[in-house]
């Protein structure tokens, strides 16, 4: 007979479950927040390789403060208060920083973004809170380390980098300009990067076709600034980061971009280029698609 108050066998084993099932929860969020405390932690070092300990690294250095405020809480219960202080005080100046970041970024006047080529889209917000030249830099910090650049290679293509990040900044009054590496599209919604050479009349297009790491907005500067520029719209589409445009996805949003291209552009009369991943799109690699749309590389 059992005392009131006393639990049965079913109680103390569906205590013992709970309890098991606490640990196992506490432990899985343990591993998840020291996997991502890692990750950040690398993020930090490669960012502050390639920008220097800037406001942007500082803030980034508080990622894995905050990772790790859960487990320290639930290690130390007595100290769970203080670790939630220090957690909230971080997460209100990161606040604060990002929404500094974001409305400090100004379109770039040369480039409009175009959503199935209709301008005037706005940009992600992670697209103006993510810089694209601190992205590249870091990028170049990343590859350097894992060898992807030689050690003659690595300077020569920094210093081209940055000089062409510092004069989109200078055009835009030194202010940053959206990331490009934030836009995507899919075979039923293309974004793309557009620059319109001067006038009203129709003009033929040059497609440029993104690589692999995803669209970088000196690619299209660069083609906007040159003579192409002039004679040409330039139109870029933002696949993904893989720069995959042979496969299926990469196929049907080029059709969709030829099936969507801006007013002015006179689709009969395009031409393709690219990074080196990219101008294998059009036909595929091997082919997959005929593009039977007046497609012809630009004289």
């Amino acid at each position: 007979m059992r005392l009131p108050g006393e639990g049965g066998p079913d109680e103390e084993w569906t205590e013992e479950r709970t309890g098991l099932a606490r640990r196992l929860l506490d432990g899985g969020l343990l591993v998840l927040c020291v996997v991502l405390t890692a990750i950040s932690l690398v993020a930090v070092v490669f960012y502050a390789v390639g920008n220097g300990l800037n406001s942007g690294a500082l803030a980034l250095a508080t990622l894995p403060v905050l990772l790790l405020a859960g487990p320290y809480a639930l290690a130390n219960p007595t100290q769970a208060r203080g670790a939630g202080g220090v957690a909230l005080l971080l997460l209100t100046l990161d606040g604060a920083y990002a929404t500094w970041r974001v409305t400090r970024v100004v379109p770039d006047p040369a480039l409009s973004v175009c959503v199935d080529g209709v301008g005037g889209a706005a940009s992600p917000w992670l697209g103006r809170l993510v810089r694209e030249d601190e992205t590249a830099y870091a990028g170049m910090a990343l590859s350097s380390a894992f060898g992807a650049l030689s050690l003659t290679e690595a300077p020569v293509i920094d210093a081209a980098i940055r000089r062409v990040y510092g004069d989109l900044a200078a055009r835009r009054g030194g202010r940053p300009g959206p990331n490009a590496l934030a836009l995507s599209s899919t075979a039923d919604r293309v974004t793309t990067l557009v620059s319109m050479p001067p006038g009203d009349g129709p003009v033929p297009a040059l497609i440029f076709l993104h690589g692999y790491g995803g669209l970088l907005t000196p690619y299209l500067s660069t083609l906007a600034d040159s003579p192409l520029g002039e004679r040409y719209a330039i139109v870029a589409p933002a696949l993904d980061l893989s720069g995959h445009w042979w496969g299926e996805v990469g196929q049907d949003v080029l059709a969709r971009t030829l099936d969507t291209l801006p007013a002015r552009v006179d689709p009969t009369s395009s031409g393709s280029s690219g990074s080196p991943t990219g101008p294998s799109g059009p036909t595929g690699s091997p082919p997959t698609r005929s593009w039977g749309r007046g497609f012809a590389a630009p004289s």
